[in-house]
């Protein structure tokens, strides 16, 4: 969620860096044939995407990019995981 502000609008390699990423993982969770109810919003510094189904390996790579972007820049861009577990009822 945000802006790097690292330049201006357009010009910013973190922006870029972060949001290829995103979008990519976005696109995979919407063509995915293992996704079930995909649900992506892309939009200007903010992103939400979830799915069920066998898409572990494509959520972890995308982490470990965005890691790799905060390590890089630090000052600019900062992960937080939330995993969030499917409650069945008893």
């Amino acid at each position: 969620q945000g802006h790097a502000g690292a330049a201006p609008y357009g010009e910013d390699v973190v922006c870029a860096y972060v949001s290829g990423i995103v979008q990519a993982l976005g696109g995979y969770v919407l063509n995915a044939e293992q996704a079930v109810s995909p649900h992506v919003v892309l939009r200007s510094g903010l992103a939400t995407i979830s799915a069920r189904g066998d898409l572990a390996q494509a959520f972890e790579m995308a982490y470990i990019g965005l890691l790799q972007a905060a390590e890089s820049y630090p000052e600019r861009v900062r992960v937080e995981r939330e995993r969030r577990k499917l409650m069945l009822p008893e």
